[in-house]
């Protein structure tokens, strides 16, 4: 293993979020090796530094989704043997240092991305905006405004003009005109209702990442009323901006009336850019207790004005669920996507999911 090798594994480290078990993997197998023959040994040794697994060959097999990038040479991590393996450890003695410890504290962070949001305590609350990768690739819509491109659907004729004048007169170099695209807004519905207490607060923070990276985000809470966080989610402080949404919502914890509240929105904000040809990102468990009727109603209207509705149900991550509930059967023709929201690599999945729509 040369010097070169080393200083692109470091590079390629500093790029990604160091924490992230897979990536790592990903970014050792790239950059270190240079012989399949080395593939078992590299696997083995990976395993047994970060997850404590001496037979590393045998029992790590690494990200479904990575196997054909490492032309069925690449592993997942086997969640519930490393969970045992973790366990052994943090009761092992406390004295123990160094890169044990950085191994440990990554496969704890890579069990903590696949563990459901409700198991997750306040202070590993605190880690969700450092755990979360989002993909920012939103879907674009076209403006009326134009400007000035290497190719386009028309010619800028004064800057093709201006341009001319260099070679006296003669039109040699043509300047194009293209419609500018932009980011489609996205509107946050967050049930905060018993049911999704659980969840509610890890979504707030999911709701104030997409704040802060510059997308047009409006937000909104609802229980038995409708309760605009926008504001509240717009603090450069994390925890004060959750703190601050999570307090100006009288109802949390309270009923479910996802219909009155849709219809609240539409009759506030319904003829918003917030709403009109936004991404509708709803979270809710669909228990519904006021009339189904009502909610396919306004869900009817939501669908009309929005680019595309997407339902995160918690639920949903269950293999066995089905969405039999009264909510989700009246909301169910006039979703684009239902899916998971149960952890975060489901918000981390979305988020992926999301820059596919056109």
């Amino acid at each position: 293993m040369g010097v070169d090798q080393i200083a692109r594994f470091g590079h390629a480290v500093s790029l990604l979020r160091p924490l992230d078990l897979t990536d790592l993997y990903w970014a050792g197998f790239s950059c270190l090796l240079t012989d399949v023959d080395d593939v078992p040994i590299y696997r083995g040794e990976f395993a047994r530094f970060f997850l404590g697994v001496e037979d590393g060959d045998e029992r790590v097999d690494f990200d479904h989704e990575q196997k054909t990038r490492g032309a069925g040479f690449g592993t997942t991590v086997d969640l519930d043997q490393a969970e045992d393996v973790l366990g052994a450890e943090r009761e092992a003695d406390s004295s123990e240092t160094g890169g044990n410890e950085v191994g440990k504290h990554a496969s704890l962070t890579e069990l903590l991305r696949r563990r459901s949001l409700a198991d997750w305590t306040e202070e590993e609350l605190h880690q969700l905006p450092r755990l979360l990768r989002l993909d920012l690739r939103f879907p674009t819509k076209l403006q009326r405004r134009h400007k000035p491109g290497a190719a386009g659907s028309r010619i800028d004729l004064r800057r093709t003009v201006r341009r001319s004048f260099r070679r006296e007169g003669e039109m040699l170099e043509r300047v194009w005109r293209r419609r500018v695209r932009r980011r489609r807004p996205v509107l946050i519905l967050i049930d905060v209702s018993g049911s999704m207490s659980a969840h509610s607060r890890s979504l707030l923070h999911f709701a104030y990442l997409l704040t802060m990276s510059g997308l047009t985000v409006e937000t909104f809470g609802f229980g038995t009323r409708l309760t605009r966080l926008t504001r509240h989610l717009s603090d450069r402080d994390p925890d004060r901006a959750v703190s601050s949404a999570s307090t100006a919502v009288e109802d949390w914890s309270g009923g479910t009336r996802i219909g009155e509240s849709l219809g609240a929105l539409l009759k506030g904000y319904g003829s918003r850019a917030g709403v009109r040809g936004a991404v509708v990102l709803l979270f809710s468990d669909g228990l519904e207790r006021g009339e189904p009727e009502l909610l396919a109603d306004h869900m009817s209207r939501l669908r009309r004005l929005a680019h595309a509705v997407i339902w995160l149900n918690p639920l949903k991550g269950d293999d066995s669920y089905l969405p039999l509930a009264r909510g989700m059967q009246a909301a169910l023709p006039y979703v684009d996507l239902l899916v998971a929201a149960d952890s975060v690599e489901d918000l981390t999945r979305l988020s992926r999911r999301l820059a596919t729509l056109v």
